[in-house]
């Protein structure tokens, strides 16, 4: 008997953690391969958590280029994803079974605006930001959107698609040491913002 309520709790813990394990996977997947993007172009922050305008805004990975600043939000799911941009939710299908879940290109758009607030601020007027979705699982999109959504596979191509410059190397360095030293990093700020999301996932 007491085995069985052993693999009870055991089979809970493994419910409640999933997705948050399902997210750091899929964001270690991400950060590898953006890895083998050319470090002297390609400037990377993964996991950036910054405070701007009274919040605190989480953003998964980060890539300053001449290019552009690509602001990458990823998603480790699998099965038909099926949505556009304009929509609230987009729906995953595993067989039989439909799960909604909030548009990451929405969410993205929230990150975009943000860091426009924080550059403005800062005197970078009319910083190109390049917001990327992407989804690492066995995922098979069908997806309208203007922002890219695309799988891990394409996602180094779709960043070096970009070659037309619109920043000089010095620009691009002194955005990048921004971010980075803006970059917050302890455990209670980072459990702060987890609380937050969550309230505001509840009352969407």
């Amino acid at each position: 008997m007491a085995w069985l309520i052993v693999l009870f709790v055991i089979a809970a813990l493994l419910t409640l953690f999933q997705s948050k394990i399902r997210g750091f996977i899929g964001e270690k997947k991400t950060s590898l391969s953006l890895a083998f993007l050319n470090s002297g172009e390609y400037k990377i922050i993964n996991n950036l958590l910054l405070y701007i305008d009274e919040k605190t805004v989480q953003i998964d990975h980060v890539v300053v280029s001449r290019y552009g600043v690509f602001i990458i939000e990823t998603k480790n799911y699998s099965g038909l994803i099926i949505g556009s941009d304009k929509d609230t939710h987009w729906t995953q299908f595993l067989g039989r079974r439909k799960y909604k879940f909030y548009n990451p290109v929405r969410q993205n758009h929230g990150h975009v605006k943000s860091l426009n607030s924080l550059f403005s601020r800062l005197g970078f007027e009319n910083v190109r930001l390049l917001p990327i979705v992407v989804f690492v699982g066995d995922a098979k999109l069908k997806v309208e959107s203007d922002v890219p959504v695309i799988t891990l596979d394409q996602l180094s191509s779709t960043i070096r698609s970009y070659q037309d410059e619109v920043m000089s190397e010095s620009t691009r360095d002194k955005i990048f040491q921004i971010l980075k030293d803006a970059n917050i990093k302890g455990y209670k700020v980072a459990r702060e913002h987890v609380k937050r999301v969550k309230e505001l996932k509840k009352n969407k």
